[in-house]
């Protein structure tokens, strides 16, 4: 008879094991289109522009578009968030593996890196001119903790999607590692990122935008100088 003991040691290391296996995140999909079915070819899909505003470091991993990493400057960027035909709100039908299947999936598509705040304000007033007078408003979104730039993205979407916001999305997505560990890492990059917050606001303010609408999720709202979200 084995030993008790060692086979409840077994079991828990079994557990951690599969525990840590489920709890995988699903890949980062920010500029991956389906060669096969590419989002803009999707009938009935709806597609969202999301303006970027961060305090990360570019990534070279296929997908992430920026890293974990603190940067010394605010990066600008620019992508869209393509709903598929069936969504259902309050799902986030997240792919799970790459490429993703945008008539059942979110797609990320057509990142775009700006060099200058001049440009990035320019196609910012771009997209607020499609709208109508009444709409040209702006969602400055901050995401919260253990959050990777392409879920902050997806979130985004989303949520513009299911709240029928008509304006346009700015998301700020300051340094979280994305990770549940590191909590301590996460909180400091947001206390940090007070200072690029408010270059932030200050650029989009440049905008021809009526109204401005912030939402900051859980430690996103530490970034901001009163601590509040």
């Amino acid at each position: 008879m084995p030993d008790m003991a060692l086979l409840a040691l077994r079991s828990i290391v079994l557990g951690v094991v599969l525990l840590g296996a489920s709890c995988s995140r699903p890949p980062p999909v920010v500029g991956i289109d389906n060669p096969d079915i590419p989002a803009r070819s999707v009938v009935n899909a709806i597609h969202h522009k999301v303006f970027v505003a961060t305090t990360r470091e570019d990534s070279e991993v296929v997908g992430a578009l920026f890293s974990e990493l603190r940067a010394a400057e605010l990066g600008l960027a620019a992508v869209t968030v393509s709903v598929p035909p069936q969504h259902k709100v309050g799902a986030l039908e997240r792919p799970q593996s790459i490429p993703p299947n945008p008539r059942k999936e979110f797609a990320v598509i057509e990142p775009t890196i700006f060099e200058s705040k001049g440009g990035f304000v320019a196609a910012l007033n771009h997209e607020l001119r499609q709208r109508r007078a009444g709409d040209r408003d702006i969602l400055f979104f901050v995401h919260g903790y253990n959050t990777t730039t392409s879920e902050a993205i997806l979130r985004v979407g989303q949520f513009v999607e299911d709240s029928g916001f008509k304006g346009v999305p700015v998301l700020f997505t300051w340094a979280s590692a994305g990770k549940f560990s590191r909590y301590v890492y996460d909180l400091n990059s947001a206390l940090v990122a007070r200072p690029q917050l408010l270059e932030a606001t200050q650029i989009i303010s440049q905008s021809i935008a009526s109204e401005y609408h912030i939402f900051a999720h859980s430690m996103g709202g530490f970034s901001d100088d009163g601590g509040h979200s």
